[in-house]
């Protein structure tokens, strides 16, 4: 029977108990491990930010074209400006939004303003063509991408009146 013997040019400081031959630790490489994170850090964190502020300006695009369609939809079915307007800010919250709301008896060419601070049915002829716009000054989630401060958010939604 064979007993194992540990090869002469090891010393007894670089095994393990069970016999296994422990790794050296090189001196040299002990920072790059600091320096690795710290370049790989600030691009995930801006890979991260990024995708943030596409989710958070995605969202505010699709809550405005909710919005802006169900107040068309209402429009056109003869509600009342100002439940319109209502209905909008409802569906925008908590955006804050500016409602316009407007029709056209030539098929789009020229629009008519309409006042919203009217509560009986609207007055728009079954002809023309109703248009709801909602305006947003679009706020970052954070403001760390530059371009994306002070942008304007206009949604619109035409439809006949029925």
């Amino acid at each position: 029977m064979k007993i194992y013997q540990r090869p002469f040019e090891y010393s007894q400081d670089e095994y393990s108990p069970c016999g296994a031959l422990r790794h050296r630790v090189s001196t040299r490489h002990r920072g790059s491990t600091l320096v690795e994170m710290g370049l790989i850090v600030p691009m995930v964190m801006g890979l991260f930010i990024g995708i943030m502020e596409f989710g958070w300006m995605v969202k505010t695009n699709l809550q405005m074209n909710n919005a802006v369609r169900e107040g068309a939809r209402l429009l056109s079915i003869g509600k009342s400006t100002q439940s319109v307007r209502d209905t909008v800010v409802k569906f925008s919250s908590p955006i804050k939004v500016t409602v316009n709301i407007d029709y056209s008896l030539d098929q789009g060419a020229t629009y008519t303003q309409m006042p919203i601070n009217t509560s009986s049915p609207n007055q728009i002829p079954t002809t023309a063509l109703s248009r709801v716009t909602v305006v947003n000054s679009y706020s970052p989630l954070t403001g760390l991408i530059p371009g994306m401060k002070n942008r304007t958010v206009t949604q619109r939604a035409s439809l006949g009146r029925e």
